[in-house]
């Protein structure tokens, strides 16, 4: 409990600049949670990537292809959609790179913020110690 109203204190003897730095630290709590639960819906798993390369190795595509319609997650998803594609090699490989720049692009997502909060708290941290001087 003396730990408790110890931080309290300090809280208020950091001044009125203390009030930004708790937004950014609960901002940057809250996007690590987001992204963590997004990375682990999106994730198709070590097992199922084991298995799809022994199944391409081993030459049997009808088994990777089928691998790849019951996995979950967003590798899984591209690979059996790539099966799914009546074309030729250059085909499949212009949608592999297209469906994989914009799963990227949402891997990315929400990311900046943490550069902008990790650039702005020291120099809220600095401009708090000039306030208090």
């Amino acid at each position: 409990m003396q730990a408790i109203t110890d931080l309290i204190m300090y809280f208020h003897k950091g001044g009125l600049v203390m009030w930004p730095l708790l937004a950014c630290s609960i901002t940057v709590i809250a996007i690590a949670i987001e992204r963590f639960i997004y990375y682990k819906s999106v994730d198709s798993g070590a097992a199922f990537a084991s298995h799809y390369c022994a199944a391409v190795r081993s030459g049997d595509f009808a088994v990777a292809t089928e691998l790849a319609r019951k996995g979950s997650g967003q590798c899984a998803q591209m690979l059996a959609d790539v099966a799914a594609i009546a074309g030729g090699k250059a085909e499949k490989s212009a949608f592999l790179e297209s469906r994989a720049g914009i799963f990227m692009a949402t891997l990315r997502d929400k990311l900046d913020y943490l550069g902008i909060i990790v650039t702005m708290s020291p120099l809220l941290g600095l401009l708090g110690t000039i306030v208090g001087m």
